[in-house]
């Protein structure tokens, strides 16, 4: 008989199994596009030849985090508006 007792972390539960990407973002935006009123085209030319953020992928589904694009969005902004 196993004198240990049997707790989450025995048990292949992590004791940070709440947060086990610190830096990743609570929320994600699937089409920041809509929000920026540019079209879906324009969004991708924007990321290729501007340096918006680049989307994380999840198999064929596409996600950016807000705030980094509200940094690139104020960081434009800040260097005149002019791409």
């Amino acid at each position: 008989m196993n004198s240990r007792s049997s707790t989450p972390t025995e048990v292949g539960v992590s004791a940070h199994a709440e947060a086990p990407f610190p830096h990743q973002p609570k929320t994600l935006e699937a089409q920041p596009w809509v929000r920026l009123d540019f079209s879906r085209a324009k969004w991708y030319t924007l990321m290729y030849r501007y340096g918006a953020p680049k989307p994380i992928k999840f198999g064929r589904s596409a996600r950016w985090i807000p705030s980094e694009v509200d940094a690139w969005v104020n960081q434009i902004l800040k260097s005149g508006g002019a791409l």
